[in-house]
């Protein structure tokens, strides 16, 4: 994404976990509120295609394999080896650390 490429030098990405290019396609007309956006480009996802794995890969603009968030399940450093899974937090898990 080019911030340049905008008119006022400003981007909005808003995205919508799950919903693909072709079903707002589809259901343009009954969509007003997103048809009425100047322009929208579909994304290609990252392989694994995990929320997890797509937002961190568009985020930081590296690849799964540079970032490491391959899912929702990393293992904890200096843990002993415990994996550590997004969705459920340990509290035994100091993300400072």
């Amino acid at each position: 994404m080019n911030i340049d490429s905008s008119p006022s030098g400003r981007e909005c990405l808003f995205l919508i976990d799950g919903l693909g290019a072709s079903v707002i396609n589809e259901y343009r007309d009954l969509l007003p509120s997103l048809s009425s956006m100047h322009s929208y480009s579909p994304l290609q996802s990252s392989f694994p295609t995990t929320t997890a794995t797509a937002l961190a890969t568009l985020t930081t603009g590296q690849l799964p394999g540079v970032h490491g968030m391959l899912g929702y399940t990393v293992r904890v450093p200096r843990s002993g080896g415990r994996i550590l899974n997004a969705l459920k937090w340990d509290e035994r898990v100091d993300p400072e650390n």
